[in-house]
């Protein structure tokens, strides 16, 4: 086989590592930013917890 054709065959691993690379780029930055969703909703939902235990406390100590 002759130069050309293993230039071709080592640009084409080339393009073929820089694909994979921006893939796992991307997909480690939608992960970051999924898990910093999933902190902000654990969040709120701690937050809602504590409002509704909050809410349904009188009306547990009024039925006693």
């Amino acid at each position: 086989m002759d130069s050309r054709f293993y230039n071709l065959m080592l640009a084409e691993y080339k393009n073929q590592l820089a694909d994979k690379t921006l893939g796992e780029v991307e997909l480690t930055a939608r992960l970051i930013l999924e898990q910093d969703k999933n902190a902000e909703l654990q969040a709120k939902v701690e937050e809602l917890e504590a409002l509704l235990e909050e809410q349904t406390k009188p009306a547990e100590e009024k039925g006693e």
